[in-house]
C-alpha cells in the first residue's frame, strides 16, 4: 500500500492526504454552495465545472476558526492574495 506509513492519521488528515496524493485526475463538479470542507477542499482539484447556482463560502472568520484543508496556502496560489484575503478573514462569498 502507497499509505502504509500513514495509517497513524484518521478522519479529515487522512481524506486531505488521500486527496493530495491522488494519482488520477480528480474533477470538481459544483451546483449549488460549497460551504466549508466542500469549498477548501476545491483548490486540490486539477479541474472544476460550477454551474451558475454555485457560490463558495467558508465559515471561519464568523466562528473565529482557523482555515481547514490546506485553504490558507492553496486558495492564495488558485486565486491570488486579494481574493483568498477576503475568504479567508472577512468571510467574503465567491
Amino acid at each position: 500500500r502507497k499509505y502504509r506509513d500513514l495509517d497513524y492519521e484518521s478522519g479529515f488528515s487522512r481524506f486531505i492526504r488521500r486527496i493530495i496524493g491522488h494519482t488520477k485526475v480528480l474533477i470538481g463538479l459544483i451546483n449549488g454552495p460549497a460551504f466549508g470542507v466542500a469549498c477548501t477542499t476545491l483548490g486540490l482539484f486539477d479541474y472544476l465545472v460550477c454551474s451558475e447556482l454555485a457560490y463558495f463560502l467558508i465559515p471561519f472568520p464568523t466562528i473565529g476558526g482557523c482555515p481547514e484543508g490546506t485553504s490558507s496556502i492553496v486558495f492564495e496560489r488558485v486565486m491570488g492574495t486579494s481574493n483568498a484575503s477576503g475568504m479567508l478573514l472577512f468571510g467574503e462569498p465567491m
